[in-house]
C-alpha cells in the first residue's frame, strides 16, 4: 500500500490529481501543471514534499564521518548553513544527491531523494561507528516548500517579522508555540523557503501559509510543475539522464558538489 503524507486529506479537499511516486501517493497537479509552474514564476506556489528522505546524523565525529562519505567540502559549511552534496560509492559513482543542514556541532540533517532513502540509510549505517546516531525522521517530520518571488512576503507575514537570513541558510522559529526549521532554499531557481516541521503541527503551518498566501495569489503545486521548474533551473534528478549509480560527479556536471581542497583526515 502506498504511503501518504500527513497532508493527504488536504490534497483531496483541494482536488489534487494523485499519482504513485516511488512508495508514495502524491499530488501531480491541482489545476494544471503548466499553470502551476507559471504561477511559481510570477507569484508563489506551495508544495508538500514530505516524501523526501529526512535523516539526522549526530554524535561524536559526525562532521568528519560525513566529510569522508560525501564529496563536497564540509569545512566550507558553517552552523546554520546548507550545502548541496553527493554521496558516492567506493568507485566514486553517485549514490544520491542531497542537502546537508548543519544544525550544530556534530549534528546534521540530510535531505535525500525519497527513492534512495533506504539505500542511503543502509550506506550510512554500514560505515558508522560507536557513538554515532543515524535517525530516519522521514515519517516523523513533514517538509513544505514555498517558492516564488512573493514567498518572502508570505514568510514575513506568518513570522510577523523581517526575514534576516540569506540563501542556503536556515533559522529555527516558532509560530504560536509550534517550532519550525525554515531554510531559504529550493528546487526552482526562484526565491523560496523550505519548512521542516513535526507531523503534529504540519496542518496548522500549511493552513497559515495558505491564509497568508491569499494576498499574494498563492497556488498549490504538485510534482508535475516541480519537475518543470527543476528542469528550467538546470537541477539534475537522480535516476534521470545525468545522475545515477554508474555516473561520476564530474561526468554528471555536478561540479558544484565536488570539493576542490584535499584534506587529510585522521
Amino acid at each position: 500500500m502506498s504511503k501518504k503524507t500527513l497532508l493527504f486529506q488536504e490534497h483531496l479537499k483541494e482536488g489534487a490529481r494523485l499519482i504513485e511516486f516511488g512508495d508514495w501517493l502524491l499530488p501531480l497537479e491541482y489545476t494544471s501543471i503548466l499553470k502551476e509552474a507559471k504561477t511559481v514564476r510570477k507569484t508563489c506556489g506551495l508544495f508538500d514534499v514530505s516524501h523526501m528522505g529526512k535523516i539526522e546524523i549526530k554524535g561524536k565525529d559526525a562532521f568528519l564521518f560525513l566529510q569522508k562519505l560525501s564529496c563536497n567540502d564540509l569545512f566550507l559549511l558553517k552552523e546554520g548553513g546548507l550545502q548541496y552534496n553527493l554521496f558516492l560509492n567506493e568507485k566514486g559513482a553517485i549514490l544520491d544527491d542531497c542537502i546537508f543542514y548543519y544544525l550544530k556541532e556534530d549534528h546534521f540533517l540530510c535531505i535525500v531523494n525519497a527513492s534512495n532513502k533506504e539505500k542511503i540509510c543502509r550506506w550510512l549505517k554500514k560505515h558508522s561507528f560507536s557513538g554515532l546516531e543515524i535517525i530516519d525522521q522521514t515519517e516523523e517530520k513533514s517538509f513544505l516548500s514555498l517558492q516564488g518571488p512573493y514567498a518572502h512576503l508570505i514568510i514575513k507575514d506568518i513570522l510577523k517579522k523581517e526575514i534576516n537570513f540569506y540563501y542556503m541558510n536556515f533559522v529555527e522559529e516558532e509560530i504560536e508555540r509550534r517550532k519550525i526549521l525554515i531554510s531559504r532554499s529550493g528546487y526552482t531557481a526562484e526565491d523560496g523557503f523550505e519548512i521542516y516541521v513535526d507531523n503534529k503541527d504540519v496542518i496548522f503551518i500549511w493552513e497559515r501559509i495558505l491564509n497568508a498566501g491569499k494576498n499574494y495569489s498563492l497556488c498549490l503545486c504538485g510534482l508535475g510543475s516541480r519537475d518543470i521548474l527543476r528542469i528550467e533551473a538546470g537541477h539534475p534528478l537522480y535516476g534521470g539522464v545525468k545522475l545515477g549509480s554508474q555516473v561520476s560527479a564530474i561526468r554528471a556536471g555536478a561540479n558544484i558538489a565536488v570539493g576542490t581542497t584535499a584534506r587529510v583526515l585522521d
